[in-house]
């Protein structure tokens, strides 16, 4: 659409904003999305909507918008972030409770598996960065956090496990 939208349109968008109808308003946000309009007005709105609408559908709605526009807010970048910790964290999990779930073969053993894992993380991770970095970051940041608390697991572990090899052993 034209870069200076209608204002009458704009002004009906306003009124639907206020309804009190939860549709009616998240319908309100997404037309002020479809705009494609990165003018004042709208940008203003849009952060308007997302630090005080009473719904969370309807912020996330305006975040989103704001996201699609370029326009990032805090709580965009929060949330995206916040996905991209919490999915890698969710999506390994899965891969890897499917993997240790599996019976062993012969000369196969589970950590062989980081073979295909770890490339996957690396070229999401990388791919991510480009598209959307904040869930880049977020994917980066929970993996830093595992090789985190498995580090620290590795030398609780071996900090217990310390017997010298001089103890006999009934």
């Amino acid at each position: 659409m034209a870069e200076h939208p209608d204002h009458k349109y704009i002004n009906k968008l306003l009124d639907d904003l206020e309804s009190g109808d939860l549709p009616r308003r998240v319908m309100a946000v997404r037309a002020l999305a479809k705009l494609r309009a990165r003018n004042q007005l709208i940008t203003r709105i849009l952060k308007r909507v997302v630090s005080r609408d009473p719904d969370w559908i309807v912020r996330l709605e305006a975040a989103a918008a704001l996201i699609r526009l370029g326009l990032q807010t805090r709580a965009g970048k929060f949330i995206e972030f916040a996905i991209g910790f919490v999915g890698w964290w969710g999506i390994n999990h899965l891969v890897w409770t499917s993997i240790v779930a599996q019976p062993l073969t012969p000369g196969f053993r589970h950590y062989d598996a980081n073979l295909l894992v770890l490339p996957c993380n690396l070229v999401t991770l990388i791919a991510l960065a480009f598209i959307r970095r904040w869930v880049a970051l977020g994917l980066l940041t929970a993996y830093g956090a595992n090789l985190a608390i498995a580090t620290m697991m590795r030398l609780l572990v071996n900090g217990i496990c310390w017997i010298p090899f001089t103890v006999p052993v009934d």
